[in-house]
């Protein structure tokens, strides 16, 4: 029998090297002898014995050397399928059927993953040291274990890059960023397997931008007079800018919204534009970020 931790999904079963293993005998028969010596051997096998437990067959005799006799719990030192083979012997020379059983020996632990979907945006896109997401975008964690198993994965998240300190979440699903506001924030994550194997916390730092661009037109200022070529001057703000944009209202339409370069000037053209002369002249303006925010 195995102690703790020990796991099985009804066919297959992993221990930890720390799982101690006991051997309980009982003899039969109308007059069971109390003197009873039982013996075991180790072999480490193919992976296959453990996944297939049908071929978990005694591999050695009686008189094959290497037997080793029990004396109390014992420990298996190594990550591998074992196979432990046992056999007890009464007083009176009656020996036990060798029996063999195959179990899996784990102490590694799982390994997590992390992805985000859009939006996003890399940090040479914004010229810093972290991705950019915003509070839309999709976190997935991916927890794998080829032995005994995933049993839950963890995150937190926290603003700033220092170590997080709030409760652990059991991660089920995807999951958004929320509730921090905007700068750096940090991400934490581990999975846990069936033999209570800890991986080693992981972390990103990311930056966290709920804010669309401000943008503003700082000269002229509003209702002032103007006979000639004049230039408007706007300034944009935010994180990480894509693209700005300008149209011109001369009175009676408004043109198209048009290009412009984030944080400069736009000329406007009243000489080529007959009615401007008459008419009130209005700039709008605004930017996107890169997160497709406005």
């Amino acid at each position: 029998s195995y102690g703790t931790p020990f796991h099985t999904d009804g066919l297959h079963e992993w221990i930890k090297t720390t799982t101690p293993i006991t051997l309980t005998v009982t003899d039969q028969g109308a007059c069971a002898v109390d003197d009873v010596t039982t013996y075991y051997m180790n072999t480490l096998v193919d992976a296959s014995y453990c996944e297939e437990p049908e071929t978990c067959v005694p591999l050695h005799d009686y008189e094959d050397p290497g037997w080793i006799k029990y004396t109390g719990p014992f420990f298996k030192e190594e990550e591998s399928c074992h196979m432990i083979e046992y056999w007890s012997i009464d007083a009176l020379g009656n020996r036990e059927t060798i029996k063999a059983q195959c179990v899996s020996v784990d102490d590694t632990p799982p390994e997590t993953t992390k992805s985000f979907g859009e939006p996003n945006c890399s940090p040479e896109r914004c010229d810093s040291e972290y991705w950019t997401v915003n509070s839309s975008t999709p976190f997935t964690l991916t927890a794998t274990d080829n032995k005994a198993g995933v049993n839950e994965t963890y995150y937190r998240y926290c603003s700033g890059i220092d170590n997080c300190s709030d409760d652990w979440n059991i991660y089920s699903s995807t999951f958004h960023v929320t509730g921090l506001e905007d700068g750096e924030f940090r991400l934490e994550y581990y999975s846990k397997d069936n033999l209570g194997n800890d991986e080693e916390i992981k972390y990103e730092i990311d930056y966290l931008d709920n804010t669309p661009p401000v943008t503003t037109i700082t000269f002229p200022p509003n209702n002032t007079w103007q006979s000639t070529d004049f230039s408007v001057h706007i300034t944009d703000d935010d994180h990480c800018l894509d693209t700005c944009y300008y149209r011109v209202h001369n009175g009676t339409d408004w043109t198209g919204w048009m290009e412009r370069e984030c944080n400069s000037d736009v000329t406007i053209d009243v000489d080529g534009c007959d009615p401007c002369l008459k008419q009130n002249i209005t700039v709008e303006a605004y930017a996107k970020d890169c997160l497709g925010q406005i």
